[in-house]
């Protein structure tokens, strides 16, 4: 629905569900889209913040963060989500001093994403 959005209002997103084709080598596409964009949208849970994996979400916000051409990484917190004081995601994040957003995708807070 965000991609869907985004794409509307004239962006070009990349989504590694939607746009690795079947058969594809999906590690080399997968890294040459981080290497392209400017922004990434971080839409962090508990899920994305234990993904320790080589090619897991945290993987794909350090290799944002280590390349040489910048980009903006906007975090966007889930359904109450905090992230660990200690965190290697809070590292990543700017130690606590990017800005976020909060959405609650499945609640009546204030807050709920309605695109």
């Amino acid at each position: 629905m965000l991609k869907e959005f985004l794409e509307i209002a004239g962006f070009n997103c990349f989504l590694d569900v939607d746009d690795i084709i079947t058969g594809e080598q999906w590690k080399e596409a997968l890294l040459s889209a981080l290497d392209e964009c400017s922004v990434m949208i971080a839409l962090v849970n508990d899920k994305f913040a234990k993904s320790d994996h080589a090619y897991g979400c945290l993987a794909e916000v350090k290799r944002a963060k280590d390349r040489e051409k910048p980009m903006a990484i906007m975090p966007v917190l889930l359904d109450g989500y905090d992230i660990e004081a200690e965190s290697e995601l809070m590292r990543l994040v700017g130690g606590g001093e990017l800005q976020y957003q909060r959405w609650y995708l499945n609640s009546s807070h204030h807050d709920v994403l309605a695109l």
